[in-house]
């Protein structure tokens, strides 16, 4: 989240008081808003498909869908997809070596 350039106001609320579920989620969503307006400004096809362990965070994936106005689809193992993709392509590579 620190990415996002959010987190040194939540940690000084937190330290405050501050009701920390409430905090994580304007986090959360301070986050996703901003990679909604970068996703729109690539652009989207038919799908949108959230891949990565982020993509296993429900909260992050429900802010996420309800930020771009669109239903995500989340492979069973997002977390592996950046592994199988880098995979396939070397074995796309050696194929052509043989």
């Amino acid at each position: 989240m620190y990415a996002c350039g959010a987190m040194p106001v939540p940690v000084g609320l937190i330290r405050g008081g501050e009701h920390e579920p409430m905090l994580v989620a304007g986090v959360v969503g301070s986050c996703t808003s901003r990679v909604a307006v970068i996703a729109r400004t690539v652009g989207f096809k038919k799908e949108v498909i959230f891949t990565g362990g982020v993509a296993k965070n429900i909260g992050v994936w429900k802010f996420l869908e309800k930020d771009i106005g669109m239903e995500i689809i989340i492979p069973e193992s997002p977390q592996t997809m950046g592994a199988l993709g880098a995979a396939l392509l070397a074995k796309a590579e050696l194929s052509k070596m043989a």
